[in-house]
C-alpha cells in the first residue's frame, strides 16, 4: 500500500483538495480512517474552504462525521460563503449529523455571508424535523 511507502497524505489533488477531503466526500470510511491514523490533517481545506467534515456533513455520511469529530475536527471552520458543517447538514436534511454537531458544540447561530442560519436553510428546504430541533435549541432549556 502507498502509505507503507510513505505516500504524502496531504498532497492536494483536484481543486487543491487534500485526499482526506475527497475520501470523506465520497463516503470512503476505511480510507478516511486509515488516513487519519497516518497523520492526515483532519482540518485540511480545499480552495473553497471545504473540509472533510463539511463534505461528510453535506453528503450524510454520519459514521465519517463521528470519526472526524473523534479526531478533533473543528466544527466551526466555514466553507464557501461562510457555511459551517451545521448549516450544510441542516440544508441537506441530515438530522443525525445536525444532532451530533450540536452535541460537539457547533454554533447554532452561525450565519452565511448572506446572513442565513442553519434554521433558515432547514426550514426553507422543508426539513421541518431539523428546523423544529434548531428552534427549540435556540430557545434554550428555560423556555
Amino acid at each position: 500500500m502507498l502509505l507503507n511507502h510513505e505516500a504524502d497524505t496531504e498532497l492536494p489533488g483536484f481543486h487543491k483538495t487534500a485526499p482526506l477531503v475527497i475520501a470523506a466526500q465520497r463516503g470512503h470510511f476505511e480510507i478516511v480512517s486509515l488516513m487519519l491514523e497516518n497523520g492526515a490533517n483532519v482540518n485540511a481545506q480545499n480552495e473553497n474552504g471545504s473540509t472533510a467534515l463539511i463534505q461528510a456533513s453535506q453528503n450524510g455520511f454520519f459514521c465519517i462525521v463521528k470519526l472526524l469529530l473523534g479526531h478533533r475536527a473543528d466544527v466551526s471552520i466555514p466553507s464557501f460563503r461562510n457555511a459551517t458543517p451545521l448549516i450544510i447538514a441542516a440544508q441537506n436534511g441530515h438530522l443525525d449529523i445536525v444532532c451530533q454537531l450540536l452535541e460537539e458544540g457547533a454554533n447554532i447561530n452561525a450565519q452565511t455571508e448572506e446572513g442565513f442560519t442553519a434554521f433558515h436553510f432547514a426550514h426553507s428546504n422543508r426539513h421541518f424535523d431539523i428546523s423544529k430541533l434548531l428552534a427549540s435549541a435556540t430557545q434554550g432549556p428555560e423556555h
